[in-house]
């Protein structure tokens, strides 16, 4: 592409010698990832990595993504440009390669400050001519016994770079292990290394899964030093809106994956649809609903693939082991439960399609889940009487007076089943600019629990998510991690109770201390309605409860730190098309003090950004500097 230079005004150096193209032998296996990262700019300049990402759906949606470090913000990046195929002709090289693949615009989608992320969705999908594949992904935040990083160092050529040792949580430019930590830290680059331009770039699990984007750290051809990635796991569920979370773009069905392969539709040329996997309930015996499931595997590719396709779990057999599909052709193949199924003892069995292809091409995968046993209900309340659980902001137990409803309806007068509910302001409208405010239960006990779910009377008022939030979140471990179970996808106006079941089994099943919050907030300025009410509440599982009173049995006065949220990362909501000029509003602060950040000699932590980038009169990264001002990589 004519006109693309790299920063400063003198030619930067060379990437180190010790970096490895990805046309290298090294590299084979993991083609499909490196088809799926780019290095990208603006007006001539070339900034960082970054990658396109999978969604549950499958779909193609072109979704791009970076470290938030590297200032792709809503007022930039619909001149973002992307260079596809950056890379060198032979192993060795390390240069001559073209940016001649290239697209141009994209749509900022969300940022989470705190793991260093931020994903947009490109204007127009990338050119077939460009075999672009989209990286798979795994949110589960495991470690991993391994990694690979795919990148641009110093924003040239492409290339790949292995660890052969385990991953280690932490927050950033730490040492100290912290399951909750806000990245992943590699040790040292056993093979290749990543310098100032790798920032953004995505850090593959050992099972070609993408689980972090480079922030920085001290790798180079010269020393052996680790490199911190912001972890998927924590920008998953973000702070809890959906310009603050990845889990509204890549799981946009809510389908609860944790992990998705790579999609690179140019080398396997078949497509599996749908993505959802089977699902099966029933009782000890069966019957059992579904009974199959059936995928179309679709070759869009040029030439035939025969397919391989296997079951680990005995319980469940493909309609057939091997099928061959000519190139534009398609067939169904049909997954069914067996009789082995009828021996299975009550509780949760999983298992896995495979789909292998011939031509080498990453396998794609179908989850097998299979719920045995009639539920039973281990908790019960009907809120005639008051549970005691903490409250925060204007949730209230209580008698709901029929009021509000500026937008809307009003709250109810009574109960579902007698007066008493758990309502936010029970005499009216939630408030404006509000934080996000909790309703959370005592700790229960579900250490007995398989296939748990949540069942309650829900009357609720909500704006659009943009605005306004209502949603519900879960914790297994006492309160330490919380995840979004439920969320409002749109304007909810209930006229009447209605009867909601949530699933919940995959944080709080085996579970001693699991604990449950209705969240009210954030909300916007503006339009406000009645908010939440809930009654008659259940929890439900397989299993047996190892209490069978009504009422919670824990300390109905067990401090709620949460009850209203630690706002580090979240500011009062605004809509997401907010005039950032208006003096008014509060915008995002950075979560990590750059000035606090060092390492164990004392040395001031870098970014793996580029470091002779000229500043913002020529676009430079603005954002990095309010997060990461005093960090300067150390170069090779």
């Amino acid at each position: 592409h004519v006109g693309v230079r790299k920063f400063g005004p003198l030619p930067p150096p060379p990437q180190g010698t010790c970096n490895i193209d990805v046309v290298c032998p090294d590299a084979v296996g993991w083609e499909a990832e490196i088809d799926s990262v780019a290095v990208y700019g603006f007006s001539g300049d070339l900034w960082c990595t970054g990658f396109m990402m999978n969604n549950t759906a499958e779909d193609q949606t072109p979704l791009f993504a970076t470290a938030q470090h590297c200032g792709v913000d809503s007022g930039n990046a619909s001149s973002l440009v992307v260079y596809w195929n950056y890379e060198s002709a032979n192993c060795g090289d390390l240069s001559g390669g073209r940016l001649d693949d290239y697209q141009v615009g994209s749509t900022w989608r969300m940022e989470y400050r705190s793991s260093d992320w931020t994903l947009v969705e490109l204007s127009s999908a990338p050119d077939p001519a460009h075999e672009v594949a989209f990286a798979g992904w795994d949110r589960s935040g495991s470690t991993t016994s391994g990694a690979v990083a795919i990148h641009h160092p110093g924003t040239d050529e492409k290339a790949i770079s292995f660890e052969n040792d385990p991953t280690l949580v932490t927050d950033a430019y730490s040492d100290r292990s912290d399951s909750s930590g806000s990245h992943v830290r590699v040790e040292d680059w056993d093979l290749g290394t990543t310098e100032g331009g790798s920032s953004g770039s995505p850090l593959f699990d050992t099972d070609h899964r993408a689980i972090g984007t480079l922030t920085g750290g001290y790798a180079s051809c010269r020393w052996d030093e680790p490199d911190w990635y912001g972890r998927l796991y924590k920008a998953w569920d973000g702070d809890g809106r959906a310009s603050r979370r990845l889990s509204d773009w890549l799981d946009p069905s809510g389908t609860g994956q944790t992990t998705i392969n790579t999609l690179a539709p140019h080398l396997s040329g078949v497509q599996v649809t749908p993505s959802d996997g089977l699902e099966v309930t029933g009782p000890v015996g069966g019957p059992y609903t579904p009974s199959a499931a059936t995928w179309t595997l679709n070759n869009r590719g040029d030439a035939p693939v025969t397919v391989t396709v296997s079951s680990d779990a005995a319980w469940a057999a493909p309609s057939a082991t091997s099928v061959a599909i000519p190139s534009e052709g398609s067939t169904d193949l049909t997954v069914s439960i067996t009789s082995a199924a009828d021996a299975l003892p009550p509780g949760r069995h999983d298992g896995t399609v495979t789909f292998t292809y011939d031509n080498g091409a990453s396998p794609s995968t179908r989850p097998l889940s299979m719920l045995i046993g009639e539920p039973v209900v281990f908790y019960a309340w009907d809120l005639d009487t008051d549970p005691g659980w903490s409250t925060g902001g204007d949730w209230e137990w209580g008698v709901p007076q029929g009021n509000g409803g500026q937008y809307g309806g009003p709250d109810p007068s009574s109960g579902a089943t007698g007066s008493q509910v758990y309502g936010y302001n029970l005499d009216g409208d939630y408030d404006d600019r509000m934080r996000a405010q909790n309703l959370t239960t005592g700790e229960l006990d579900l250490s007995g629990a398989v296939g748990t779910r949540l069942q309650f009377q829900r009357w609720l008022g909500v704006e659009e998510p943009e605005y306004d939030n209502a949603s519900i979140e879960v914790t297994g471990d006492g309160g330490r991690n919380w995840q979004t179970v439920w969320k409002n996808d749109g304007e909810i106006t209930d006229r009447s109770w209605t009867l909601e079941e949530v699933d919940i089994s995959a944080v709080v099943d085996g579970s001693s201390n699991a604990q449950i919050r209705w969240v009210m907030g954030s909300t916007d300025e503006g339009y406000t309605y009645c908010g939440w009410n809930i009654d008659d509440i259940e929890i439900l599982a397989i299993g047996e409860p190892s209490v069978t009173e009504e009422d919670d049995p824990s300390d109905p006065d067990t401090p709620d730190d949460t009850a209203e949220r630690d706002t580090a990362d979240t500011e009062p909501s605004t809509p997401e098309t907010r005039d950032s000029s208006d003096p008014s509003i509060e915008e995002d602060t950075a979560v990590m003090d750059p000035d606090s950040i060092t390492n164990e000699k004392g040395a001031a932590s870098g970014c793996a950004c580029s470091t002779t980038k000229p500043l913002r009169g020529t676009g430079w990264l603005l954002a990095g500097l309010a997060t990461l001002a005093t960090i300067r990589r150390r170069q090779d």
